[in-house]
């Protein structure tokens, strides 16, 4: 498994999870293209991730790209720090909502079920 791979999956999960309010915030975008950056994604990866970010993701789509991510995570310390990635995005608003915290225990529930 190649270390962009995952990177690609998690920001996957970020673009999809970031919906959970219904809308996206300048600071979760900002966030996301700030990973991408780092990630060093390729104009193909780009377009995979942003794809996601253009319109509202279902919560059943949010679920199925976890659980590809999940497939892709080796350690106790991956799956960590993807749930620590999705605390910072709904945070980086300076709110969470109770969708946000709906979403993020939901997709938690995911992660540990399937390790």
């Amino acid at each position: 498994m190649s270390k962009k791979k995952r990177q690609v999956a998690v920001l996957k999960v970020l673009a999809a999870a970031a919906w959970a309010d219904g809308h996206l915030d300048n600071e979760e975008i900002n966030t996301i293209k700030e990973l991408m950056i780092r990630y060093g994604l390729n104009p193909q990866e780009i377009s995979e991730v942003t794809a996601l970010m253009d319109h509202p993701v279902s919560y059943s789509r949010c679920e199925e790209l976890m659980r590809d991510l999940v497939g892709l995570l080796g350690s106790d310390s991956d799956r960590h720090e993807v749930m620590e990635q999705l605390r910072e995005l709904f945070a980086s608003d300076g709110h969470v909502s109770d969708e946000e915290k709906e979403v993020l225990d939901g997709l938690e529930g995911v992660l540990k079920s399937m390790s």
